[in-house]
């Protein structure tokens, strides 16, 4: 059984976001993607707070945080949460590790947002459309059809993508850490929501300033 807590919270409009640091030193945020949460970070965030102050959160709609129908989470609201969230932390140009698809949603904090940003470290990244799975595509566009699946069904499909989303087989207490959040009626109708706002058109106007960035990378991440 895998251990990861997250013991803060900041009310954001999208409702309770946890987070946690760890560490001291200059500031570097940790990102998760999807469909997975903060836990993915649980090796990382203790190596990293050896040298850093690190901060991991759930965004709204996954791990730990708020999780509700109606509740937005796409793709173009996420990034607000990482601008209200450094304003939260009081952080300046903090270091960012962006991994999946949220280095959509720092790009898009700092580039349409005006969040100013330190070193960026893009991990894994689904920026260059296209890039959603042929599942998730499959899901997206027939999700009334998905959202009426037994849960039981729903739950092995999920499963099912999260194991073949790893190059090597992940041990089952790493797979059933992963699904945590979408089991049981409330997770599968959680990650549908998400499906649903895989948005590749929102990553599409980040491509041709791609060029433009101008912070460095972060050489000096003892990982």
């Amino acid at each position: 059984m895998i251990e990861w807590s997250l013991s803060h919270t900041y009310h954001s409009p999208e409702g309770r976001v946890r987070w946690e640091r760890f560490g001291e030193g200059r500031p570097i945020i940790l990102l998760h993607g999807t469909p997975n949460w903060s836990v993915i970070w649980r090796n990382i965030a203790p190596r990293l707070a050896e040298r850093w102050a690190v901060y991991a959160f759930d965004w709204p709609g996954f791990g730990t945080s708020d999780r509700y129908p109606g509740q937005n989470v796409s793709w173009d609201e996420q990034p607000r949460r990482l601008v209200e969230l450094v304003a939260h932390w009081g952080l300046e140009r903090p270091a960012i590790v962006a991994f999946d698809f949220a280095p959509i949603f720092a790009l898009r904090a700092q580039l349409l947002e005006g969040l100013e940003l330190g070193p960026l470290v893009l991990a894994d990244a689904a920026v260059i459309p296209p890039f959603v799975t042929d599942f998730s595509r499959q899901a997206r566009e027939n999700i009334g059809t998905f959202r009426q699946l037994p849960t039981h069904i729903a739950e092995g499909m999920i499963r099912a993508h999260i194991e073949r989303t790893t190059r090597h087989p992940m041990p089952p207490e790493v797979i059933d850490a992963y699904m945590w959040p979408w089991s049981g009626q409330e997770g599968v109708a959680a990650y549908w929501r998400a499906v649903e706002c895989y948005d590749e058109h929102l990553a599409r106007p980040l491509v041709p300033r791609l060029a433009a960035l101008s912070q460095p990378g972060c050489p000096a991440l003892p990982l």
